[in-house]
């Protein structure tokens, strides 16, 4: 039989649980977040051009999906050529007057440049997803002086580039944002070697903070009203903790 401490342990537990929730990052989980294990692990690496979207619905599970239509402009890696149009599944998008966003997925704007780790869909012939979700794209923006950068939408690039200076000869660099030459280069590396490791001097990393922002910010970003799930969290945490007051009161 539960004590009348193991019963206000619990409540009070339940309490701080419900009180935490909200602190906890809703991320998806992940293989892996660096972007060598990506490219090993792909069926395919492009850069693309987004042409189209369209909204549509999981026919098993109900839950919104955006299907990307897309051009390969170039091709590092599997059988897709240039000039040949694919489609890109996520998770999350428009339902009724709502935009679902789901965490951890990539995201692409009609007219955005991106490099994408890409896996065959498991059913529908000639459809793909990113491998990784956010952390397999690379978007392609210009910078103020309309230099190419490539930043990475989630996690940073981290590789080692030849250093004359360096007592190793090679110096590590991490960064969101760099050249999009040396992440081409990068990429090709190693596709090549398997290893990130580049052989010219090292190139001074883009400043991300100077960039403009590659995706704009998604107008909803939960389906549940914000206030009332807080409100409704605050309402049982009081409850809780009033009902725990009580019974430590009754045990005195």
């Amino acid at each position: 039989m539960l004590t009348l401490k193991t019963i206000v342990t619990m409540l009070l537990s339940l309490a701080l649980a419900l009180l935490l929730t909200p602190l906890i990052p809703q991320a998806a989980s992940r293989t892996t977040e660096e972007l060598a294990d990506l490219i090993r692990m792909a069926e395919a690496v492009v850069e693309i051009e987004v042409l189209a979207q369209d909204q549509h619905s999981d026919a098993r599970s109900g839950l919104p999906l955006t299907l990307t239509t897309a051009r390969v402009r170039s091709s590092y890696k599997g059988t897709l050529s240039q000039g040949e149009q694919i489609v890109i599944e996520t998770f999350g998008g428009k339902t009724g007057e709502q935009i679902v966003f789901a965490p951890g997925q990539a995201r692409f704007e009609v007219n955005m440049i991106a490099v994408t780790a890409l896996i065959a869909h498991p059913v529908e012939k000639g459809r793909y997803r990113v491998l990784g979700g956010d952390v397999g794209q690379i978007v392609i923006v210009p910078d103020a002086n309309g230099k190419r950068i490539a930043r990475r939408m989630w996690n940073q690039f981290s590789y080692y580039a030849a250093d004359r200076e360096s007592l190793t000869g090679y110096r590590a660099i991490r960064s969101q944002a760099i050249a999009a030459a040396t992440m081409d280069e990068l990429v090709k590396t190693i596709i090549a070697t398997g290893k990130p490791v580049l052989e010219k001097p090292a190139q001074v990393p883009a400043a991300s903070a100077a960039l403009p922002q590659a995706v704009s910010a998604p107008q909803v970003l939960a389906v549940e009203p914000t206030g009332a799930s807080l409100a409704y969290r605050v309402f049982i945490i009081l409850g809780l903790t009033t009902l725990a007051w009580i019974t430590i009161r009754r045990l005195r």
